[in-house]
């Protein structure tokens, strides 16, 4: 079974996302910054649809700490505007049907 965090710095979480991991009857927490997250969670999924964030880095180096996977949830025109690099995987919102749970399974 997995749990995840959804860390959303902006506040906002995409609706996508959240109608997805209830679809997939995948147990969240929210929080919008590195403070606030449950740490016993399979992995925290960073939704930068609405934060503008245009580099993972600082983010990915706090997150790093806490030894849990990174999965970035990336706009539809988000490939080219942030650097996924430091993340284990990531998925465009809205997701397919299924592909959080793929994700989390690799």
């Amino acid at each position: 079974m997995f749990k995840v965090a959804v860390l959303a710095p902006s506040g906002i979480v995409d609706h996508g996302l959240l109608r997805a991991l209830e679809e997939e009857d995948i147990p969240y927490s929210l929080a919008t910054d590195t403070g606030s997250l449950d740490t016993e969670v399979t992995a925290i999924i960073l939704d930068v649809s609405s934060s503008g964030l245009t580099s993972l880095d600082s983010t990915a180096a706090k997150l790093e700490k806490l030894q849990v996977p990174l999965i970035c949830a990336l706009p539809q025109n988000g490939l080219g505007r942030f650097d996924v690099a430091k993340a284990a995987d990531f998925f465009l919102l809205p997701p397919a049907k299924g592909e959080i749970s793929a994700r989390l399974a690799r």
